[in-house]
């Protein structure tokens, strides 16, 4: 992860927002995950509605339910995937939300969500592709990685490895590293990460900047 002392350039921080809209999703996000934890009770039938109902899949989308490109993206698989999350996006959300404005991050973060989203569905047609409900915010997360990426494009930024082991990337560095990462995780680890849904993320923040966003903070 990273250390909020990186969004540096040329010595200066970008300054803070007193109330950011990062924070206020904290809050929401950790409100979804208790009522959803309170709801469900372990009761079966509960986590299969909700899973059925809210959780991202193709064959919801199949059948319409069109809103979990959205509510996936306030659900999480457990306290840790929650703390991770929450923790980035303290860390890069409000940078990313002072750079670009509350508009365009709410642009750049929910539709990161939605892509990766459809990405991560879409990989069920593939041969031998699988349909699993997907939740988390990760595809937006790694939206705003993409715009850190694209940001920060040849300066260097210091970055936390889970949360502890210090190193310094530049942005293109971080966002072949990430590439990397979720490539190699799809294609080989085959674990419970939605690998494409974060590759489809990344990239939107990253091409956002490049032809939406960046001219404005060129020069």
């Amino acid at each position: 992860m990273m250390d909020d002392r990186m969004f540096r350039s040329g010595g200066d921080a970008y300054p803070r927002p007193r109330r950011a809209l990062s924070g206020i999703l904290l809050v929401v996000y950790v409100a979804v995950f208790l009522l959803e934890e309170i709801y469900v009770d372990n009761r079966l039938s509960r986590i299969q509605f909700v899973t059925s109902t809210f959780a991202l899949s193709l064959d919801g989308l199949k059948q319409g339910y069109l809103w979990q490109l959205l509510t996936y993206q306030f659900m999480h698989g457990g306290y840790v995937h929650l703390l991770f999350n929450c923790l980035v996006l303290h860390y890069v959300g409000r940078t990313v939300e002072t750079l670009l404005g509350r508009s365009a991050f709410v642009l750049v973060f929910f539709g990161g969500g939605l892509v990766g989203g459809l990405v991560q569905c879409l990989t069920a047609l593939l041969p031998g592709g699988v349909d699993v409900p997907v939740v988390g915010a990760s595809g937006g997360l790694m939206a705003l990685l993409g715009v850190i990426c694209w940001q920060f494009w040849t300066q260097r930024l210091r970055l936390l490895i889970m949360f502890i082991i210090p190193v310094n990337l530049t942005g293109r560095s971080m966002l072949i590293l990430l590439t990397i990462i979720d490539v190699g995780g799809a294609l080989l680890l085959r674990d419970n990460i939605a690998h494409f849904a974060h590759l489809g993320g990344l990239y939107t923040g990253f091409l956002a900047m490049k032809y939406l966003f960046g001219r404005r903070y060129l020069g």
